[in-house]
């Protein structure tokens, strides 16, 4: 028998065994992700075994022995990692993968700063009365910095997901679900009572953003090949907004008795206002009621290959 067919052999082995296990329930599909969702040390092992049978090339036994080795410690390692995470999960909803998260607000806290770099996920935005953020998310990593100034009267945030699960996640929902998706999702609460400047880096995004109880005095979002429902309200008299978003849907909502001012830099893209009384002056386009308005939002968006809707509710 050739080697060849030695090495084959032993493959078909282990798939089928492992196969086997899925199958009984002793092993789950999750464990596999193991190799995506921690590459560092699959790269790691991978140079090793590779090291090794260079070294030991005219051994036969030595890289089936070792191949067999990396499989077994890194199918192990997945496989006490899925239960681990299951046992000590306190604030995991285990049915849907959904994890809670909060920070704490200062109470005497007035002004705040949040700057979010994510991708690839499903992103929702709202409002909380009970903490400075709190939220969901499913298959990611939320790493956060906060950092308090002048007696903690105004707080920088940063939030940033890790996406080393996102080829992980595909694979999982390929194999489980027969799905070509990936299932990410980031609820986001901001607290009510805070006034808000927000720098949202969001590519490859599904967004809906309602900041209707927030108090936002600038929103920049900077996010291509996605899609951007957002809401304004009336909370903050003088609100800021840009939107840089290629290949993207972009629907602002926004309310009619506000007043509206609108730049736009939309080439190849479909501009459309809707339930506002719009007036073109010089490169702004402003409702009726601008100047006499209370509530003011200006609006800078910049789209190439896109969608622009904005539309007024009551």
């Amino acid at each position: 028998m050739s080697k060849k067919n030695i090495g084959f052999g032993v493959f078909l082995i282990v798939a089928g065994l492992l196969f086997f296990l899925v199958q009984r329930g002793i092993f789950s599909w999750s464990v596999f992700m193991v190799f995506f969702n921690n590459i560092e040390l699959t790269i790691s092992l991978i140079l090793i075994v590779s090291g090794i049978n260079l070294l030991l090339k005219k051994y036969l036994f030595v890289k089936t022995v070792t191949w067999l080795a990396f499989f077994s410690v890194m199918l192990g390692y997945g496989y006490y990692s899925d239960r681990n995470t299951e046992k000590d999960s306190i604030e995991k909803n285990i049915l849907n993968n959904n994890q809670i998260y909060a920070i704490e607000n200062a109470d005497i806290t007035e002004k705040g700063e949040l700057k979010l770099k994510t991708s690839a996920l499903s992103l929702v935005v709202g409002s909380t009365e009970s903490n400075l953020i709190d939220g969901v998310v499913k298959n990611v990593n939320l790493e956060h910095k906060v950092d308090y100034k002048n007696d903690k009267k105004s707080v920088n945030v940063k939030l940033e997901t890790d996406d080393k699960k996102v080829v992980g996640n595909f694979l999982q929902n390929l194999l489980s679900k027969g799905e070509i998706s990936i299932d990410r999702k980031l609820d986001l609460n901001l607290n009510t009572d805070i006034i808000w400047d927000l720098d949202m880096n969001i590519n490859a995004v599904e967004s809906v953003m309602d900041l209707t109880d927030l108090k936002v005095k600038k929103l920049e979002i900077d996010g291509d090949a996605g899609s951007f429902k957002l809401t304004l309200g009336r909370k903050y008299n003088d609100t800021k907004v840009k939107i840089d978003a290629d290949a993207s849907k972009v629907e602002v909502y926004v309310p009619v008795d506000s007043g509206v001012k609108v730049s736009i830099d939309a080439a190849a893209s479909s501009t459309d206002f809707k339930d506002l009384e719009i007036e073109k002056d010089g490169k702004y386009y402003i409702t009726k009621n601008y100047n006499e308005a209370v509530n003011k939002i200006d609006l800078d968006v910049d789209i190439d290959a896109g969608s622009l809707k904005i539309i007024g509710v009551k």
